[in-house]
């Protein structure tokens, strides 16, 4: 068999079909003839030319004919398998999709899974396109497909009825659609994946509690009536009652029994709702009110959830089949309820975290413990729906964790939706659970293309490239021995080399005349593309037979100030330096300098041989270092609002932060839903004429701010004296206002401060050399992806200050870590403790975090509060007051972080 991938469809005039093959590929037994063409169930018989090529690309040159019988595109490339004789293009895969979801994107809807989907395959040489059963020509063995264009227009076109097909139609109509296209391709060899339209709860446990090594993970059910319900409450307290085939947690409801009553409790999309009844009857009267229409329900025990920071949890496992037919777990999250909440459904309030970080800190040291029991059982779990239901492609696999650390199931979905993961916004998840069932699809169609398998792991480690003066004009890569062996690679492969922010080709030769295992050379054809490399040494990050990843490209989004000033501002000239130790290539830019085109932006970097910064256009980053601010430039403002939103939304680009601003109500928001977070943050509302009066009735003093204020402006201090009203506002410099009444205080807050603002309630600031304090904790996350305190700023507030700021007027120490910290009702194990549980909570809603920045105080009793969170910490003026040392640090740990972004996506780390 011999397989030729990404061949160039064209179209010829000439009577007979040419196969043009690569320059390097071997003929084989290839001869001019005539042979059979397949492309999905479409086949054609083709008189055939084969000749060698000068590209290292092959080009199959279709005429009129075998273009009209086959209903491949022109224009595109795909891989040819060549076995016994015939001639398979492919892979061809077509995904299921309901007339609803083709009727909004022929409006002018979009989905960007849908897109990728379309992109990733037409990478590998993969054909995927979409369609609905009204779609399908049966008799001609064709659909009417939809694939979106270059620019992104939802176009139709004929294409063959696939052989394989990826049903991901949902909802009630879907549904319906779904069970009908089964039984028209029933015996008639197409491949429909997952082969089973929708799984029930009841059969799913009733099949599985067969198995005696699963079985004791399952929690005692029953069909649901009144007798069944009557004799579980005599076997426990607690039940959930769940509709058989709905998903979403919808018509979930949990009954408990204690001696006085029963309780009903059940979610809508924003409360909990609970009624009580005093007798069997009434509760069962009651449940039949809620039933779903058309829905048997099961009972099912309660299981004793473990709690996150006071909130209880449940994990949902993305189970998904690679290329070889094998389960894979592709990702895990932590699901974490509501206080109060019966489901922990993100649709329905709940929030998602990262697994490893959440058993961590619910079972220490226990982590990996539990996390290789999910593995270990969700696969098992999937193997054994198999046998009951047939070929599966991917499932999602609830699992409870009880209080003891126990693996429990809660449900298998047979078509699971990907809300959870998509909430985590880490790119890395997002692409491979969506990437996946697309591989897994093309090799049912005989084409296996996956995940780079062989990945020879690294420590990060620095490489210098020079250029081999040789006289050859092809790009070649010189490696020797040592580095032969290293990467696992031989004289004459190839692969494809990534340096920044060039990619290109190579072909390997060996060389004997440096045995330095630090320095890769290059032909001149392949070093003269490296237009942007300038000598220095960059960190290999990834290698496999296929790829060879140089240096990943941070590009830092900033201000024109920045850009003015670059020369001169320590910090600049600091992350250079750190870049260039750390084999990073690194630029800064203006967010309205992109040009969207090209996919490039105007870029300012270090050239270390004329020492001196340089400006050209550069691709997008790989890595998106997000600290441009415009806080009193409102047009600049809404300016990077947009341009950062259509960054984030390319796949591939990483930022440091999900999240580009956390506003203080939203801050409050995340904290506070946690039942443990409560107590965490000082009392706040949204700021209006009530939550005004209510503040000064209930406590002594409180602060109203800008909600996306900062440098402490926009920040003043409120209290009721005597009868007057007093408003202050300030650090070294204070400005007082008094008001006779609650109104006139309200005008003049809303007048300075706009709509959108909190109050807050006001602490007590502990003090130091009697004057207060708060600290900014500076939290990164380092080359492993953990959080690291990297410093702790002590901002020691003028007598009589407003604010602690240092840009109104504060004095800083800025402590390292375990330097001794200034206050004796501080230690670091409390600061670090208190932080990370801060961290984790922001994490649960704003997605993925690299840095933040945390105001946090002391009160004069010793208890710390978080008062602010900041996206975009400033550390101006850091090298005044503290160590270079520690500044390597603070600087540092930003590209350290980067290369761990890049090294998780390349190596598909999901867990």
């Amino acid at each position: 068999m011999d397989v030729y991938n990404l061949i160039n469809i064209k179209t010829t005039t000439s009577e007979r079909c040419i196969l043009e093959l690569p320059k390097n590929a071997p003929l084989a037994s290839l001869t001019r003839g005539n042979y059979p063409f397949f492309a999905g169930t479409r086949k054609s018989l083709n008189k055939l030319d084969i000749r060698r090529g000068t590209s290292d690309e092959g080009t199959l040159y279709l005429n009129t004919r075998a273009q009209k019988n086959l209903l491949i595109p022109a224009g595109i490339k795909t891989n040819l398998k060549v076995s016994n004789g015939k001639f398979h293009l492919g892979p061809m895969l077509g995904v299921f999709i309901s007339q609803n979801k083709v009727e909004n994107l022929k409006d002018g809807g979009w989905d960007s899974v849908y897109w990728r989907f379309q992109n990733w395959a037409s990478s590998l040489g993969g054909v995927v396109y979409f369609f609905t059963l009204e779609d399908i020509d049966w008799y001609e063995a064709k659909v009417k497909g939809y694939r979106w264009t270059s620019d992104r227009q939802w176009e139709e076109e004929f294409y063959p009825l696939p052989q394989i097909i990826y049903d991901r139609c949902f909802g009630l109509e879907g549904r319906a659609a779904a069970y009908k296209l089964r039984e028209l391709v029933k015996d008639s060899g197409i491949k429909v994946y997952n082969n089973v339209v929708k799984i029930g709860k009841y059969e799913t446990y009733n099949h599985l509690k067969k198995y005696k090594e699963i079985k004791n993970q399952i929690p005692s059910f029953y069909n649901f009536n009144p007798p069944n319900l009557r004799g579980c409450f005599e076997q426990t307290g607690s039940l959930y009652l769940k509709p058989d085939k709905l998903y979403k947690g919808e018509g979930v409801l949990r009954v408990t029994k204690d001696v006085e009553k029963y309780v009903i409790e059940h979610r809508d999309p924003e409360n909990n709702n609970v009624f009580s009844f005093e007798d069997f009857d009434s509760t069962v009267n009651f449940l039949n009110t809620l039933f779903k229409e058309d829905q048997n329900y099961v009972i099912q025990n309660e299981i004793d959830l473990a709690k996150f920071l006071g909130n209880r949890f449940d994990v949902r496992v993305m189970l998904q089949k690679i290329p070889n037919s094998t389960w894979e777990v592709t990702g895990i999250n932590a699901r974490i309820a509501p206080v109060g909440s019966v489901i922990t459904s993100p649709r329905s309030g709940g929030k998602v975290l990262r697994i490893r970080e959440v058993l961590a800190k619910c079972f220490p040291g226990r982590e990996n413990e539990i996390i290789h029991q999910i593995i270990s059982f969700s696969k098992t779990v999937g193997y054994k729906m198999e046998d009951k239901f047939g070929t599966l492609g991917e499932l999602g696999v609830d699992l409870g964790i009880d209080q003891s650390g126990r693996v429990w199931l809660i449900e298998v979905n047979g078509k699971p939706l990907k809300v959870s993961f998509f909430k985590m916004q880490d790119k890395v998840i997002d692409k491979v659970i969506n990437l996946s069932p697309i591989l897994f699809g093309m090799a049912q169609d005989w084409f296996h293309i996956s995940f780079d398998q062989d990945v020879t792991p690294f420590p990060p480690k620095n490489y210098m490239l020079k250029a081999f003066l040789d006289s050859n004009d092809e790009k070649l890569i010189y490696l020797n021995d040592q580095q032969l062996k290293a990467f696992k690679v031989h004289p004459g492969h190839r692969f494809f080399l990534k340096v920044g922010p060039s990619q290109f080709s190579v072909e390997v030769r060996k060389q004997t005349f440096d045995s330095n295992s630090n320095t890769m050379y290059l032909s001149n054809k392949a070093f003269n593309d490296l237009t942007h490399y300038h000598g220095e040494s960059l960190c290999l990050l990834f290698t496999s037979p296929t790829n060879l990843v140089l240096g990943p490209m941070v590009g830092m989004s900033v201000s024109d100030n920045t850009i003015t000033r670059i020369n001169e501002l320590y910090e600049m000239q600091k992350l250079a330096q750190l870049a260039l130790e750390k084999g990073v290539f690194f630029y800064c830019f203006r967010l309205d300098r992109i040009d969207w085109d090209n996919q490039s932006v105007e870029a300012f970097y270090f050239n270390p041989q004329s020492n001196a910064w340089e400006s050209k256009p550069l691709p997008f980053p790989e890595v998106l270092y997000d600290m441009a601010t415009y806080p009193f430039d409102l047009e600049k403002r809404q300016m990077a609002k947009e341009a950062n939103k259509l960054l984030r939304l390319i796949p591939d680009l990483q930022p440091i932060n999900a999240k580009r601003y956390f506003g203080k109500w939203e801050t409050y928001t995340a904290v506070t839903f946690f039942d443990q977070g409560k107590n965490c943050v000082p009392f706040t509302e949204q700021f209006d004429p009530l939550t005004l009066k209510n503040f000064l009735t209930q406590y002594e003093f409180c602060f109203v701010k800008s909600n996306f204020g900062s440098y402490g402006k926009e920040v003043f201090r409120v209290e009721k004296k005597d009868e007057q009203f007093s408003c202050s506002t300030g650090g070294e410099n204070v400005e007082t206002w008094s008001f006779d009444n609650e109104d006139s205080l309200y005008s003049f807050l809303t007048e300075q401060l706009g709509d959108n603002c909190v109050i807050q309630k006001g602490v007590n600031l502990n003090k130091l050399n009697n004057l207060i304090f708060d600290m900014r904790v500076l939290a990164q996350k380092n080359l492993y992806g953990k959080w690291e305190i990297s410093t702790i700023n002590f901002r020691i507030a003028p007598e009589g200050a407003v604010v602690t700021n240092f840009a109104a007027g504060a004095h800083e120490i800025v402590v390292a870590p375990e330097d001794e910290l200034p206050h004796p009702l501080l230690s670091w194990q409390k600061i670090r403790d208190f932080s990370y549980d801060m961290l984790l909570a922001l994490e649960a809603t704003f997605g993925t975090l690299g840095e933040v920045g945390l105001d946090v105080a002391l009160d004069e009793d010793g208890k710390l509060w978080l008062l602010e969170a900041n996206s975009k910490p400033n550390t101006i003026g850091y090298n005044q007051v503290t160590t270079e040392e520690v500044l390597s640090q603070v600087h540092g740990l930003p590209l350290d972080y980067a290369k761990h972004m890049i090294i998780r996506m390349y190596n598909n780390l999901t867990l």
